[in-house]
């Protein structure tokens, strides 16, 4: 028996980590999750060890934009995205003044990392957020809430309660042709 019913309202990737990613019309699912969402990252030193620069730790990152331009990116193959500075300048991935100019806005010296696995929180997964449970957050919080703060790739009206999805672990959900598990 279906949990609930619906409509899909938006789908976004996020080609780098923690960089504005881009609305789309439609997505590629595999066991990594969304092709080319997060298979990039801006990489710093933190504590002599290399890891992923967030937007926690460099706020300036979401000033930058990083697109596909709208192609249709398979999981096992992602291209190189475009990076557009918050001055409009752009850089592809592979430009070799993009770390530089990447450095010089943020403050601190950074390198690029690629990874088709994906580099997401959560590995393997797909980011599903519900409009009633926004409209819900966003009456409690008393004012927008932005759904770019929670970098979703399907973004959904249910004929479901606020935050039922919070019930559904462990239960599949089809949207398409993709079928995914409710991890968390």
């Amino acid at each position: 028996m279906p949990v609930a019913a619906g409509t899909v309202l938006e789908l976004h990737r996020w080609p780098v980590k923690s960089l504005a990613g881009e609305p789309v019309d439609r997505l590629r699912v595999d066991g990594r999750g969304v092709g080319g969402d997060r298979t990039h990252a801006v990489i710093h030193v933190h504590k002599g060890q290399p890891r992923r620069l967030t937007a926690r730790e460099a706020p300036r990152l979401l000033a930058w934009r990083a697109s596909y331009a709208g192609a249709d990116v398979r999981p096992d193959e992602p291209p190189a995205p475009v990076l557009t500075a918050p001055d409009g300048r752009s850089f592809g991935w592979d430009d070799e003044a993009l770390p530089a100019a990447l450095a010089a806005d943020l403050g601190r010296e950074v390198t690029l990392r690629r990874d088709v696995a994906g580099q997401q929180d959560l590995r393997d997964s797909v980011l599903i957020t519900v409009q009633a449970t926004l409209d819900a957050l966003e009456a409690e919080m008393g004012q927008p809430v932005d759904l770019r703060r929670f970098r979703t790739n399907v973004h959904v009206e249910l004929d479901a309660e606020p935050f039922a999805e919070e019930g559904w672990e462990g239960r599949r959900v089809r949207i398409g042709d993709a079928e995914l598990e409710v991890l968390h």
